[in-house]
């Protein structure tokens, strides 16, 4: 019964990736989850639960404002490059046309920041929250750049740059802390974290994508078509990213405004731990998103159902393998760093969303197919909905059973991919 299992496992894997490509993206990612599990155990070592909940919610500005920074045009590039590939003539005019209006958003953003610093610290009530929000300012803006140039790797089949772009960026922040650590800086600090990883992946993105595309030179009056012409899809699916990552947040920012730092602190270690198992699904989605486009192009719905069905059959064991290694290491090595007591609630967090997470797999792999079947529109009702759910379970459940009952109600925004993809999945070829 165990080999058939482990054959049929392998035979979807088949169906999904090339092997190589695959585990060098799992690898990425993995290392990607366990520097961010790493930097979030040792924030709560040395800076306490209130540290680690002041970390918790200065990333979720500078998720969401990246996002809002790079708007839809990261997904467009991938539904650019997954079309045309690098060797397209117009690839460099296509990137600075999307890189402007991005830089634009990215730089108006940390202006926002900078000068919203104070109030925002008073509306959550954390003084050190606010003095991190002029650094992470800088690194939305560089967010959003690196955004959109990693998802043109992405859309190029660039595949193990990729991995390589995306695997760096908790690394850097990890090594980035070690040193704030060292310099014995304070929580208002923390911002400079995220400016340190953005800071290395534009520099090395810009590099790839420079000997990646065929030089051809700059004109004006094609850069200026080109915004005009293919931007668009940028403008329409603005929402899309905003939307997915505020949805993935949505726990963070209610706990932030009816909870402590502390609880938040509490609530966002066992939180991390369920974004590393969501992170090694995204790491098969990266893979299969090239695919996913082909097929939605040439609408070959037997292909992409064959898909699902190894997804669900990939997704899950990978789901079900790191639930328990992570689950062991939450309960036997989280109560020595930070406390039984403490670290018994970000277990039982972590437990309740990452069994979610294991259900609803197959749906998280494929959650941007909308996007890749050119219909942005589509896609950002798609995250609103489920937003929009997370939004109300999280304000019915916090008051009555605090951060486990936010993740309930994130696992039911989880789930609930299912269900929408299933039902909205006839759009995707044609029919309704």
């Amino acid at each position: 019964m165990i080999n058939g299992a482990i054959q049929n496992i392998r035979q979807a894997l088949g169906q999904v990736s090339d092997p190589a490509t695959l585990f060098a993206n799992i690898g990425s990612v993995a290392a990607l989850a366990v520097s961010g599990v790493a930097l979030n155990l040792l924030i709560g070592r040395y800076y306490g639960f209130e540290g680690l909940g002041v970390f918790s919610q200065a990333l979720l500005f500078f998720l969401i404002l990246g996002q809002v920074s790079a708007g839809g045009f990261a997904f467009a590039a991938l539904y650019y490059f997954s079309r045309h590939g690098a060797s397209d003539p117009s690839a460099r005019t296509y990137l600075i046309a999307a890189f402007l209006p991005v830089l634009a958003v990215g730089m108006l953003m940390a202006l926002l920041l900078w000068h919203g610093a104070p109030v925002i610290g008073s509306v959550l009530d954390s003084p050190e929250l606010a003095e991190t929000m002029p650094a992470v300012g800088l690194g939305v803006m560089l967010f959003g750049l690196n955004k959109v140039g990693v998802h043109s790797l992405n859309g190029m089949e660039h595949l193990k740059t990729y991995a390589v772009l995306q695997g760096i960026r908790m690394p850097t922040m990890l090594l980035a802390f070690l040193a704030l650590l060292i310099l014995h800086a304070p929580t208002g600090w923390f911002g400079w974290l995220f400016v340190a990883s953005e800071a290395l992946i534009f520099a090395l993105m810009l590099v790839m994508l420079w000997l990646y595309t065929r030089g051809t030179r700059l004109e004006f009056s094609r850069l200026f078509a080109v915004m005009i012409s293919e931007n668009g899809r940028g403008w329409r699916g603005a929402l899309i990213g905003l939307l997915s990552d505020v949805n993935s947040r949505i726990d963070v920012l209610v706990l932030g405004l009816l909870a402590s730092d502390r609880v938040v602190g509490m609530y966002a270690l066992g939180a991390m731990f369920a974004d590393g198992l969501r992170m090694l699904l995204a790491a098969v989605q990266s893979v299969i998103n090239p695919r996913v486009a082909n097929y939605l192009f040439h609408q070959d719905r037997a292909a992409f159902d064959k898909l699902y069905s190894s997804l669900a059959l990939v997704g899950r064991a990978i789901s079900i393998v790191t639930l328990i290694c992570a689950s062991g290491l939450l309960i036997f090595a989280a109560p020595v760093l930070l406390g039984a007591e403490d670290s018994r609630t970000s277990t039982e967090v972590f437990l309740i969303m990452g069994l979610a997470t294991t259900v609803a797999a197959p749906a998280i792999v494929l959650n941007q197919s909308f996007t890749q079947g050119g219909q942005p529109v589509l896609q950002t009702a798609f995250f609103a909905i489920l937003a929009m759910l997370n939004l109300v379970f999280n304000l019915v459940l916090i008051p009555y059973f605090g951060p486990q009952g936010a993740a309930v109600a994130t696992g039911i925004a989880e789930i609930a991919q299912l269900y929408l993809l299933r039902v909205w999945k006839p759009r995707l070829f044609g029919t309704t």
